[in-house]
């Protein structure tokens, strides 16, 4: 950043690139699309997790999971593409898709 660095400015710890492979990109487009937006915030709800981790080089960075957030919902018409598309985001992020049978309340 050199001359560029602002003191007063909020600098993520971590920065790099996301790489999709273009089928999971497809995926997640579908999985926004298809999503009704939350009541209170009117956003499409989206899981992530992450782990820091150190490469073989003893570079630090962060692995990250995205999966489907468990209040998503669908839009009815599209419900069956969409669970085909979570399925799919899980799969590729290694997660798990959960139905509204899995929560109890």
């Amino acid at each position: 950043m050199q001359e560029r660095f602002d003191p007063g400015k909020n600098y993520p710890s971590y920065n790099g690139v996301v790489n999709i492979k273009a089928a999971d990109a497809y995926a997640l487009a579908e999985y926004i699309m298809n999503g009704i937006p939350s009541e209170d915030k009117g956003e499409i709800l989206l899981s992530i997790g992450g782990w820091k981790k150190t490469s073989e080089k003893g570079t630090p960075y962060l692995s990250l999971q995205f999966t489907p957030h468990w209040q998503y919902k669908a839009k009815p018409a599209d419900k069956e593409a969409v669970d085909a598309a979570a399925k799919q985001l899980a799969t590729a992020t290694e997660g798990t898709v959960l139905s509204e049978d899995d929560f109890p309340f």
